[in-house]
């Protein structure tokens, strides 16, 4: 991804395995800037890959980078996130739509924030 001030962002990663098996996986942000120093988006040594997503400006010069968690066999993939402006990487509010409901504000949907339940007309 070209950011509007020109710096190139690429996700990549790193993975060791030995006998068909993650041993470690570690996703890295390679900016024209940082280069291979960039920072370090997550790593897991819990048999999982972390493939790379979209990256998408921000809005402010940074950029919003995604990947993916996807465990060698087991539960659905995890889709996380991390905000970078400038050095600093911040992770995102991890948000999943926990269900969709009708009301009378046609508003359809609750998220799940960090264990609880955020009602979009109180949040």
């Amino acid at each position: 991804m070209v950011n509007t001030d020109g710096t190139v962002y690429v996700e990549y990663e790193v993975r060791n395995t030995y006998e068909n098996v993650i041993t470690s996986d570690t996703l890295y942000l390679y900016s024209t800037t940082t280069g291979i120093n960039g920072p370090v988006l997550s790593s897991t040594t819990q048999n999982e890959a972390l493939l790379p997503g979209p990256i998408i400006p921000d809005g402010n010069g940074g950029v919003l980078a995604t990947w993916t968690v996807s465990p060698a066999s087991g539960p659905v993939p995890l889709y996380p996130c991390a905000v970078l402006s400038g050095l600093q990487l911040d992770p995102c509010l991890p948000m999943t739509v926990q269900h969709f409901r009708s009301n009378s504000t046609r508003n359809p949907m609750n998220f799940e924030a960090h264990g609880r339940v955020a009602n979009p007309q109180t949040s």
